[in-house]
């Protein structure tokens, strides 16, 4: 299967490390900063193939996932302004997320285990 850059996957998940390998052989990942987390990376990294597609974020200042989710997505936008997909996992797509996606286009939500994926019209992305 090619890689999705047009879907992103951010994980507020402390304990999504184990998933990590899985997820950036696909698409970029950006996965909040804990110890499984940080090692999962650095082990990606080590191997040199998925190095570009894994950004480990700090929470420190952030609240919540929700709160973080929030703050992150001018960042997620301007380094990946064609997303199509966003895939979060460890957030819910609570009134204030769906909000502020809502100023990025996003417009169909699917719940899933843990998290939530959203998908942005074609008219978003001029």
């Amino acid at each position: 299967m090619p890689f999705l850059d047009d879907d992103v996957v951010l994980a507020f998940d402390p304990d999504f490390g184990g998933r990590l390998s899985e997820f950036a052989a696909l698409h970029p990942v950006w996965v909040c900063q804990s110890p499984a987390n940080r090692e999962a990376a650095e082990r990606l990294w080590a191997k040199d193939g998925h190095a570009h597609q894994v950004t480990v974020f700090t929470r420190a200042n952030m609240t919540s996932p929700e709160n973080a989710f929030i703050s992150l997505m001018d960042t997620i936008d301007q380094h990946h302004p064609m997303w199509r997909r966003l895939s979060v996992f460890g957030c819910q797509a609570t009134p204030a997320v769906r909000e502020a996606l809502a100023d990025y286009g996003g417009s169909t939500f699917e719940e899933m285990p843990g998290g939530f994926a959203v998908d942005r019209g074609a008219l978003a992305l001029g």
